[in-house]
């Protein structure tokens, strides 16, 4: 198994995309162009996501079907994490970052980790 770490934006009132210059959530992401990935990967930069797990599991699939169904026993709470939902960040073992997309997962261009 592989130890995937999980990132959450906790609150979430405050973001906006200034090109819209509207209020946005992580949740838009893929919807429409208000979220994109830029702009998730320069929230990632800014610290705007925060680690709130880790979960065990074979692969991006499997680690999705643990974090919304279980087992708990697979799920390491560093945080008070939600369940997995779109425009959360995924960082695997190689370090690859991907955010969690309307279908699947999209590998995110970050030029460095927080």
């Amino acid at each position: 198994m592989k130890k995937f770490s999980i990132y959450q934006i906790t609150d979430q009132k405050d973001l906006t995309n200034p090109e819209y210059g509207c209020n946005v959530c992580t949740f838009m992401y893929g919807v429409g162009n208000a979220v994109t990935a830029e702009l998730i990967a320069t929230w990632y930069q800014e610290g705007l996501y925060e680690l709130v797990a880790f979960i065990d599991a074979n692969d991006l699939d499997d680690m999705y079907r643990v974090g919304n169904i279980g087992p708990a026993e697979q799920i390491t709470r560093v945080g008070n994490p939600h369940s997995l939902s779109v425009g959360d960040i995924i960082v695997d073992e190689d370090d690859e970052i991907y955010v969690v997309a309307p279908i699947g997962f999209e590998k995110l261009n970050v030029e460095e980790t927080v």
